[in-house]
């Protein structure tokens, strides 16, 4: 992975014709350079290797580049080089056929069935991720079980199970793909799409997949809203015009908005600060998230596994709402759950079940656990934030509990816990403001600096 900022202090941007062609290129004229050029046995060996491959070769680009509709045809070579190449081409429509993705159409002639080249790539990125689970030792289910999720598809829409792997979906737009396993043991792949650094569940979180409709943001409706008001402009003064109640953090909310979508090329900014809004922008707006993210949305409904939640001294998802989830892991890990909590002797009688009073506590014991924890390590103060305060400090990092991500922010002197969510990632290592109102908690990027101070 390559980051950082050029001789101006902009972000360091490599061209992805670069990325795909140009080091693949001048990778080659160095082992050229020391090692020699390759023989003509070793071209031909590999090339004759890609015959019998479930992926998408070099050979499939051959038969994609002469390719005419739903067909190709293959055409005689008329010295020892094309006539090699004619019959591997042979070879491989064979192969094709077994996989059943050709078929024959007459004389040197083949019907190619529709999005061929796409299922050999699924194909091919399947062997990726059963040998990235191979080496993480995860292999023990049989090949067989490794499906792809497709909401809708048979009959299914909706997945919950725990995350196996993260592997890449393509990684030169930083697209992922989770292995997720169900509570019965079957085992799928996620395209999840693409997904902020720190963001993606890690290893043994229980996740819910289900599908997700394209649809207009409400921050995206809101500067709809207002550039339909003011002929197509967006500004913060125009935001104050059409909404004198909205508050500081909701109008940074659409400025930071604005500002990928400017990235995205979907509108334009003039000096003043002032954003000219397209006509067509709900629909390029709803088509850039979904070019992001894919139209699948994962919730993630622990972030800790199932085998650290049946002994974990805290709230966890297993005490929620995991009761009537069916799926026989899902069953054991309730019963070993209520066995150790039991055994501490916070269970009376025979439940099946835990009771409000008994949720509160857990929550409770691990909320204090955890700060006294931070703050011996610290060696600084903990703020219990109530509506009506504000706290400002540095986004430090993330802390997976049993209630949830939390996200810790703390200055020279004191830290605080506050509710963790995927767009603070970004701004990690920046100082911030959180302000705790009786909805929740707000944030803005800086320090705030006001009369009192």
């Amino acid at each position: 992975m390559i980051r950082g900022k050029d001789a101006d202090g902009k972000d360091l941007v490599i061209s992805p014709e670069y990325i795909k062609q140009g080091l693949a290129s001048r990778a080659q004229d160095i082992v050229t350079e020391r090692l020699g050029p390759r023989r003509d046995l070793e071209i031909a060996q590999a090339r004759q290797s890609e015959v019998t491959l479930e992926q998408f070769t070099g050979l499939d680009r051959s038969i994609l580049a002469q390719a005419s509709g739903a067909g190709v045809r293959i055409h005689e070579g008329h010295e020892p080089r094309g006539r090699f190449e004619e019959a591997l081409l042979r070879a491989r429509l064979r192969h094709l056929e077994v996989l059943g993705l050709a078929e024959p159409a007459g004389m040197n002639a083949w019907a190619l069935k529709p999005d061929w080249e796409t299922t050999l790539k699924a194909l091919g990125q399947r062997g990726d991720i059963l040998k990235a689970l191979a080496a993480k030792n995860r292999d023990s289910a049989p090949d067989q079980y490794l499906r792809r999720f497709e909401p809708g598809a048979r009959g299914q829409e909706r997945l919950l199970g725990s995350v196996v792997a993260s592997v890449p979906e393509d990684e030169l737009r930083d697209r992922r793909s989770l292995v997720v396993e169900d509570f019965r043991g079957t085992r799928w792949i996620v395209d999840v799409g693409l997904r902020e650094p720190g963001t993606i569940p890690p290893d043994g979180a229980v996740v819910e997949i289900t599908s997700r409709s394209p649809r207009l943001r409400e921050i995206d409706a809101s500067i709809l809203s207002i550039a339909e008001r003011s002929g197509g402009l967006y500004s913060g003064a125009l935001h104050i015009e059409a909404d004198s109640t909205a508050t500081p953090a909701w109008r940074q909310g659409h400025l930071r908005r604005l500002e990928a979508l400017r990235r995205a090329g979907i509108l334009e900014r003039t000096g003043d600060g002032v954003w000219h809004v397209p006509k067509d922008f709900a629909g390029r707006a709803v088509d850039y998230d979904t070019a992001r993210t894919g139209r699948i949305d994962v919730q993630v409904r622990s972030w800790l596994p199932l085998t650290e939640q049946t002994r974990h001294v805290g709230l966890t998802w297993l005490d929620t709402d995991a009761g009537n989830k069916p799926g026989d892991q899902l069953v054991a890990a309730r019963q070993a759950r209520l066995a150790f909590l039991e055994g501490r002797g916070w269970l009376e009688g025979v439940v099946v079940e835990t009771d409000q009073a008994l949720r509160n506590r857990l929550r409770a014991m691990e909320w204090q656990r955890t700060v006294s924890m931070l703050s011996a390590s610290t060696g600084r103060g903990a703020v219990d934030l109530v509506p009506g305060d504000r706290f400002e400090g540095r986004f430090e990092r993330a802390i997976d509990l049993g209630q949830g991500r939390l996200a810790i922010v703390g200055n020279a002197k004191e830290f605080a816990l506050v509710p963790w969510r995927a767009e603070m990632e970004r701004h990690r290592g920046r100082e911030m403001t959180f302000k705790r109102t009786a909805a929740g908690v707000s944030w803005t990027i800086g320090i705030e600096r006001g009369m009192e101070r």
